[in-house]
């Protein structure tokens, strides 16, 4: 491939939503748990801005952000900016995992006409948030009745220390008489 042509891009390899693919076209790529990131990785041992991917003319190097967990390449720690070879598998802690790859333009174009559509193109309202990486959109997020319900020991709780109340108020009431 032509040094000016090529393209890169990250793969997840293991992990939430295994087998997606991010074409790499920004100067500034951010990886991590929150909405503001690039990438968008939903998984509690990622941070919330893990790491970043930056653009030069050899290609993208990784650069940890202090993230809890740390950044690996080809299971070495990142401690300072490490410069990318297409093969390189880059850990965020040690569950997830992405390929780093280069790609001729015709795969690179196919693999973004498959990926979910910005969020600019997404319906809904959006807002402007200007980070540590830059200006990204970002779409209000609602949750589903799905995501809602999936901790419903938080209502029993509450539903469990009502109760309580009410019974302590009831018994406090009647047996001052």
């Amino acid at each position: 491939m032509a040094a000016g042509k090529t393209r890169y891009m990250v793969v997840i390899r293991r992990g939430p939503q295994q087998g997606r693919g991010f074409p790499l076209e920004a100067g500034l790529v951010s990886l991590g748990r929150y909405a503001g990131n690039t990438i968008i990785i939903s998984d509690e041992t990622v941070s919330r801005h893990h790491a970043r991917l930056r653009k030069s003319e050899e290609g993208y190097s990784a650069e940890d952000l202090n993230s809890a967990n740390g950044l690996f390449v080809n299971g070495e720690r990142v401690t300072a900016p490490r410069l990318l070879k297409s093969g390189d598998v880059i850990g965020l802690g040690e569950v997830i995992e992405l390929l780093y790859e280069a790609v001729s333009p015709a795969e690179a174009e196919a693999e973004k006409s498959a990926a979910a559509p910005a969020l600019d193109e997404q319906p809904g309202p959006t807002r402007q948030i200007s980070d540590i990486v830059g200006t990204v959109m970002v779409q209000k997020a609602t949750a589903s009745k799905a995501e809602r319900s999936g901790r419903p020991w938080v209502w029993v709780a509450v539903a469990v220390g009502i109760i309580l109340l009410v019974v302590i108020i009831y018994l406090v009431t009647y047996s001052i008489r």
